[in-house]
């Protein structure tokens, strides 16, 4: 119904200002018709999500990331709804939801129901869990569907963030 009444302003304003184009007031007015203009292929294309802008926006790009929501493991301590801010490929910061100061320009990632640890994927296939992180060092962080163990298996890894990339497995898996 909404799209309907959209469509029918949309026409009439089409109608309005093809009338003042190209005739003056007093020929659209002897005539008493407005011709509608033709539709060309570029017009008949959908406008984009964000409106009259171009369609070809780039995605947003940042050099800092955050991953917000999920169970931070540091030192043996479980930080739940925990964000943590990586920028480049190198460890900022990290705590509570509300306590950490997030960039402006930072990209975020919804992490709820992950547990994030550091750690990587070893040559052999094998998770390496590794010593607690400090702020500046090497972001290896790896993400997983349940809580990790050092017997944690490739089945329960979510995805993990390395060499400042953040790759996510299983986004829709809850």
């Amino acid at each position: 119904m909404v799209d309907r009444v959209v469509q029918g302003l949309l026409g009439a304003l089409i109608v309005i200002i093809s009338a003042g184009c190209g005739q003056s007031d007093e020929t659209a007015s002897a005539n008493n018709t407005v011709s509608k203009p033709q539709a060309s292929q570029e017009s008949e294309r959908p406008l984009p999500p964000g409106g009259f802008l171009d369609d070809d926006t780039p995605a947003p790009q940042s050099d800092t990331v955050i991953l917000s929501g999920g169970v931070f493991i540091r030192d043996g301590e479980e930080l739940t709804d925990s964000v943590v801010v990586i920028t480049g490929d190198k460890l900022v910061a990290w705590g509570k939801r509300g306590t950490v100061d997030i960039p402006n320009d930072s990209l975020g990632y919804d992490m709820t129901r992950k547990w994030i640890i550091a750690g990587q994927q070893t040559q052999d296939g094998s998770l390496k869990l590794m010593p607690p992180i400090e702020a500046g060092a090497e972001a290896n962080l790896l993400l997983f569907k349940e809580p990790p163990s050092p017997a944690s298996s490739l089945s329960a890894l979510a995805g993990y963030f390395s060499q400042g990339t953040l790759t996510v497995f299983d986004k829709d898996d809850g």
